[in-house]
């Protein structure tokens, strides 16, 4: 791994905890956020083990990226960019999430050496900072395993 990537990994995942620190620090609104995630939904479930388009984010919190297995055991097919992410050392965690949900391909880039990786998801991403904190807010009992969606 090169100096300037080993650089660029660091300001990345600095600038993330400084735009957002923690879950103590957010405030978001998680009924706020469960309107957002209607954005999400099409594509991702909040039941363990479902995949859709996407994989389930329940239980996400923890697991490396570019590893979902759904509950028949088969493996998502995450793309090439999102396994070098995992492979990188990507663990989701809410920070994580919030700093990858703002601009997704950059950020995926980012952790592999691209300007823009290409991932599976074709969602843009979330522009609103409330709209972020929000999401991770309603999303927390769900990507922590705490709590099983019904979809």
């Amino acid at each position: 791994m090169t100096l300037l990537r080993i650089v660029l990994k660091g300001a990345l995942v600095a600038g993330a905890l400084l735009l957002f620190p923690g879950p103590d620090a957010r405030a978001g609104d998680a009924d706020a956020g469960a309107k957002v995630f209607k954005k999400c939904q099409a594509c991702h479930s909040l039941k363990a083990g479902k995949r859709r388009t996407g994989p389930s984010l329940h239980g996400v919190y923890g697991r490396q990226a570019g590893t979902f297995v759904d509950s028949k055991g088969k493996t998502f097919r995450h793309s090439k960019d999102m396994k070098a992410a995992g492979e990188a050392g990507l663990v989701w965690s809410a920070e994580v999430l919030a700093a990858y949900i703002a601009n997704p391909k950059p950020y995926i880039g980012a952790m592999i050496g691209k300007k823009k990786a290409k991932t599976k998801m074709v969602f843009p991403g979330l522009k609103k900072p409330a709209d972020i904190e929000n999401l991770v807010a309603f999303l927390e009992p769900f990507a922590s395993g705490a709590q099983e969606g019904k979809r």
